[in-house]
């Protein structure tokens, strides 16, 4: 490769290993900030988008549904899940009136 302004990564980091993972994401960071390249990165792992994304946006069959501030504005929640069981408890523990399950 020569020395790219822009990169596009289709879920770059399908297939690989948890330290796979880590030295793509690391990998990415320092292109970003040593070579001055700017990178559209797409994937489904949420938790990786948020430890390389500057910018969001969500994408549906082509077109952009959702952005960071649609989503404040339209007041929809993101929530961060590490254990199901615990979500699925505090949950029904909150918010009595409905019925939350682990599907």
């Amino acid at each position: 490769l020569s020395k790219p302004k822009f990169l596009i990564l289709d879920e770059p980091t399908n297939g690989l290993d948890p330290t796979g993972v880590i030295q793509l994401r690391n990998t990415l960071l320092e292109l970003v900030k040593n070579e001055d390249i700017s990178i559209l990165f797409s994937s489904h792992q949420l938790g990786e988008v948020e430890k390389l994304a500057d910018r969001l946006i969500c994408i549906n069959q082509g077109k952009i549904i959702e952005t960071p501030m649609n989503i404040l504005e339209k007041q929809k929640y993101l929530i961060k899940v590490d254990d199901m069981d615990k979500v699925v408890e505090v949950l029904n523990n909150e918010l009595k009136e409905l019925s939350f399950e682990k599907l």
